[in-house]
């Protein structure tokens, strides 16, 4: 089995991941609106597979199939996750596990909300994830 640390890794890559593709499938995502002269074809011939319409279609496809993709591998990861917030010492420990991990902040915004240092925030992190790996 994985080391807690390793997971929450793991965790938070795969979390950042998919706030990327949501971004992406936003930028690239069709939203029906007309698309100016260009996008209406008046001599009877149809779209080609290499029409920019029909190419943005194919990779939205593809970022589609990653996002879920991914979303699958978080809704296996979520459980572990969960149990990890419950175990943890504190609610100061939750929140960093849960600003961290799952909602991709940094130290120094953690900070700031605590109202601590940021040295001190990686420094309780550090803390707990050596607490959580030796039990």
């Amino acid at each position: 089995m994985m080391h807690h640390c390793s997971f929450l890794s793991e965790y938070r890559e795969a979390r950042r991941l998919l706030r990327v593709l949501e971004e992406q499938l936003d930028h690239f995502g069709i939203t029906g609106c007309p698309a100016g002269a260009g996008s209406c074809r008046l001599d009877g011939t149809g779209r080609g597979t290499n029409h920019r319409t029909a190419a943005a279609i194919q990779q939205l496809d593809g970022l589609e199939e990653q996002y879920q993709s991914v979303q699958q591998a978080l809704d296996g990861m979520e459980p572990r996750f969960q149990q990890l917030l419950k175990d943890a010492w504190g609610i100061r420990e939750r929140s960093i596990l849960r600003q961290y991990y799952a909602q991709g902040q940094t130290d120094e915004q953690i900070a700031e909300c605590l109202g601590i240092s940021a040295r001190h925030v990686s420094r309780l992190r550090h803390q707990m994830l050596t607490r959580m790996d030796e039990v």
